[in-house]
């Protein structure tokens, strides 16, 4: 399943699945694409759209791409769940759990 959004530039897209890239539109609005490659019930299908912040990280093979809302960024930072800050509290669950 192939998920599209065209939204303001200023806006950004979370969706299922993988990101496969953004297209300026040319007229104020980007496009962007995701891909989702196992079976999703419809009613599953999710447009988060907002002025999402994006950090990515791998832990090995597995890439970590989490995005936050700028006014949670100074909280979740000090909290060390993000990458800078003093602990990588996801990386953390995930090494214990593989």
């Amino acid at each position: 399943m192939q998920i599209s959004a065209a939204i303001p530039n200023d806006l950004v897209d979370v969706s299922n699945g993988k990101f496969m890239g953004k297209t300026d539109l040319g007229d104020g609005y980007t496009r962007w694409d995701w891909l989702v490659q196992h079976p999703i019930n419809n009613y599953d299908v999710s447009l988060n759209i907002s002025r999402y912040q994006h950090f990515s990280d791998r832990l090995g093979n597995l890439p970590l791409d989490p995005y936050e809302l700028p006014e949670d960024h100074e909280d979740t930072a000090q909290e060390g769940r993000l990458p800078g800050g003093d602990g990588f509290i996801l990386r953390q669950r995930l090494q214990a759990i593989a």
